[in-house]
């Protein structure tokens, strides 16, 4: 129950920041999400919660792409490189603590981190 409610609440505070960027923007933000697998640096997908949330934000309607170093392809999510996310999106979001992930990412990005990755 502990795992569902945080998801939740990942989710709503996802949202919040996509709302006020909208407020502030005039349009939707393209958010990343750093990491989908269960736990850091494998690539078991089976009752993620990062998978889970942003399934969520999709189902949302939001613009969504990952980055999972673990995996090269999923059917329902835009997978990018770590490069290539920190140059699209505007909010970043930190799911999984992959070692492939570091503290850098551009001043003008809105980072939530999730997993205790910076």
């Amino acid at each position: 129950k502990v795992n569902i409610k945080k998801t939740k609440w990942v989710i709503e505070k996802i949202l919040l920041k996509s709302k006020d960027f909208y407020k502030a923007n005039g349009r939707k933000p393209i958010i990343g999400c750093l990491g989908l697998t269960f736990k850091a640096d494998v690539e078991d997908l089976r009752e993620s919660p990062a998978l889970e949330i942003v399934l969520n934000l999709l189902k949302e309607s939001e613009n969504v792409i990952a980055c999972e170093p673990n995996i090269s392809f999923h059917e329902n999510i835009n997978l990018v490189d770590y490069e290539e996310i920190l140059l699209q999106v505007d909010i970043l979001v930190g799911l999984v603590a992959h070692k492939e992930f570091n503290s850098k990412h551009a001043e003008n990005i809105t980072f939530m981190d999730f997993c205790g990755l910076y």
